[in-house]
């Protein structure tokens, strides 16, 4: 696994992944470390960085600046990363696409773990327009129209709210997910705002 750090205007970005995909994009010092990304090391959970990381695992934290921008490309000292290496730049240019206002038309590659259930909350969520926002229970609606059985939105919220890659499956757009004094509400407030200037 390898991590990078993206520089929003709405604070610094943390990004982990694997050679499979994206494993975790968190807002440092907001958002909880996704537990695939806890599991492979140590890390600050304020400053998103490493520590003390156990010398078994193999995690490298690297510079970001992604091919597309014409900086130097990322670069891992681990061969075995290369595969990670095009997760995050994929990760960092569709950043890069929706800070400067578009609406990228690609999801990067995810390896975030979970369960099915999980998964089809990310993919109903995923569903939710640029711009648009939506409630729980229109979410838990959607999640039953595909697996079947009724909207459960308690159990809904809950995967919501542990989803691993925020802003790329835009948990900001579920309206009434956290409570207005939790930091990520202002973080998903202000990504609804940005939206809606665009």
């Amino acid at each position: 696994m390898i991590t990078t750090i993206y520089h929003s205007p709405l604070g610094d970005i943390s990004l982990a992944a694997t050679a499979r995909g994206l494993a975790g994009l968190w807002f440092r010092g907001v958002d909880c470390v996704p537990s695939k990304c806890a599991d492979s090391a140590r890390f600050d959970m304020n400053g998103g960085g490493l520590i003390d990381p156990d010398s078994a695992a193999t995690v490298e934290e690297i510079e970001g600046c992604d091919a597309l921008s014409g900086a130097r490309p990322m670069c891992a000292s681990s061969p075995a990363h290369g595969s990670a290496i095009a997760v995050l730049e994929r990760s960092w240019a569709w950043l890069n696409a929706y800070f400067a206002g578009q609406a990228p038309r690609w999801v990067p590659p995810m390896d975030f773990g979970g369960d099915d259930f999980e998964h089809a909350v990310c993919v109903a969520l995923l569903g939710v327009p640029y711009g648009e926002v939506v409630t729980v229970d229109e979410v838990a609606a959607s999640v039953a129209s595909r697996i079947g059985g009724a909207p459960d939105v308690c159990a809904v919220r809950d995967a919501a709210l542990r989803c691993p890659v925020r802003v790329i499956v835009p948990v900001h757009r579920v309206e009434g997910l956290l409570t207005p004094d939790d930091p990520r509400e202002r973080v998903s407030v202000a990504l609804r705002a940005l939206e809606a200037t665009r």
